[in-house]
């Protein structure tokens, strides 16, 4: 039975390690990636809300202030 070097014993399992990494490496990248798509995905649809968001809360201050007005005349 023909030997193998320890040369190329050493090859073969730290070239295994090294594929496994770069492997999990570009795997997590992806990963990344696309959560980071879905992140900004959510945040342009908050942005393109944001004017409507920003009307009702001027709305809502404005009833509140002429309450407040109204409480202080009847007081």
């Amino acid at each position: 039975m023909p030997q193998i070097s320890p040369e190329l014993t050493n090859l073969l399992v730290q070239g295994g390690f090294a594929a496994l990494f770069i492997w999990l490496l570009l795997r997590t990248q992806a990963r990344q990636d696309m959560r980071e798509d879905r992140l900004l995905a959510t945040l342009d649809q908050y942005a393109n809300k944001m004017p409507e968001i920003v009307r009702l809360l001027d709305g809502i201050e404005k009833r509140l202030e002429k309450i407040e007005g109204e409480n202080k005349k009847s007081h």
